[in-house]
C-alpha cells in the first residue's frame, strides 16, 4: 500500500481529478456540496487516504487525525453513508492511475485499507453528529471564500523561490517541519487549512528571508507578521542604545567651541 500510495502521490492532481470525475458519476449529490461542488472536500479526502499510507505518526495519531477530519466532514454536510460510494470511486481512480499494474492482490489491499481508513472518518463524523445533531454546512464554505493552505504555501515556494530546485526546497521544509511540526510535502489532513498552522509556517519562512505575498491575503482575518528575532551571539552587531538625553547638535557644538578660541587668543 505504502508503495502504490507513494505512485500516486506524485500524481496527485492527476489522482485528485479522477476520484472527484468517478465520485461525480456514482453519487451525483456530492455537486450540490458548498464550495465548488464539494470538490474541496473530495482533495481533502485524497490528502487523507494519501497521508495515512506515507506517514510516520502512529496508529493511535493517525485514527485520531482521521476522526477529526470525519467529524469537519460531517460539519460540511457529508453524510456517513457516503463513504461507501467513495470507497468505490477511490479504487476506480488508483485502477485508472496504475493501469496495467493493477491487479486482484492490489485491489484487495486497498479494499481492507480504505475500510480500515473510512471507519475512523465515520467514527468521527458519528461523534460530531451526536455533538451537534443535524448536519449545518460551514458558513465560510457556502460563501465560497478560499482559504491558504499548506499546499498552497509548497506550490508558491516551488514555482516562485525554488523552480527547478527540489533539493533546495526539501531543506527548507526541514527547517519549517523542525520548526512548526508542519511538513510541507506531506501534510496532516487536520492541519493543511487550519489558519493558525498556516500562519505560523509563513511567520517562519519570512524569518527565514521567504515571503509569500500571493498566499498571505487568502488568509481569514488580518494577518501581521511576526518582528523578526534580533541577531545574537558572538560577533553580532547590536542595535544602538537610545541616549538618555538628546545630543547637543554638532553646529552648536562646533560654534561654541570656535568662540572659545577666539577669547583666549584675545586676551
Amino acid at each position: 500500500m505504502q508503495f502504490s500510495c507513494q505512485l500516486l502521490f506524485r500524481r496527485e492532481g492527476e489522482f485528485a481529478e479522477h476520484y472527484y470525475a468517478s465520485l461525480a458519476e456514482i453519487l451525483p449529490e456530492i455537486r450540490k456540496l458548498t464550495p465548488h461542488g464539494g470538490r474541496p472536500l473530495c482533495d481533502s479526502l485524497v490528502r487523507s487516504v494519501l497521508w495515512a499510507a506515507l506517514t510516520q505518526d502512529t496508529p493511535e495519531v493517525v485514527e485520531a487525525t482521521l476522526g477529526r477530519i470525519g467529524a469537519s466532514h460531517r460539519q460540511l454536510g457529508f453524510p456517513v453513508v457516503w463513504y461507501r460510494p467513495c470507497g468505490r470511486a477511490l479504487l476506480d481512480a488508483a485502477h485508472a492511475l496504475h493501469g496495467e499494474d493493477w491487479g486482484s492482490a492490489l485491489s484487495s489491499h486497498w479494499v481492507a485499507y480504505y475500510t480500515w481508513l473510512s471507519g475512523s472518518l465515520a467514527s468521527g463524523s458519528q461523534a460530531a453528529q451526536a455533538k451537534s445533531g443535524p448536519d449545518v454546512p460551514d458558513p465560510a464554505g457556502a460563501e465560497g471564500t478560499p482559504s491558504a493552505s499548506l499546499g498552497a504555501v509548497l506550490a508558491e515556494l516551488r514555482a516562485r523561490l525554488f523552480p527547478g530546485e527540489e533539493s533546495s526546497l526539501a531543506a527548507i521544509c526541514t527547517r519549517v517541519a523542525l520548526r512548526t511540526g508542519a511538513d510541507l510535502r506531506n501534510p496532516r489532513p487536520d492541519q493543511n487549512a487550519d489558519p493558525a498552522v498556516v500562519r505560523n509556517v509563513l511567520d517562519i519562512l519570512l524569518v527565514l528571508g521567504y515571503s509569500l505575498p500571493s498566499v498571505t491575503p487568502l488568509l481569514t482575518g488580518p494577518y501581521r507578521h511576526r518582528t523578526a528575532p534580533s541577531p545574537s551571539g558572538p560577533g553580532a552587531e547590536k542595535p544602538p542604545a537610545a541616549p538618555a538625553t538628546p545630543p547637543t547638535a554638532p553646529a552648536d557644538g562646533l560654534l561654541r567651541r570656535c568662540r572659545q578660541l577666539f577669547g583666549k587668543a584675545n586676551r
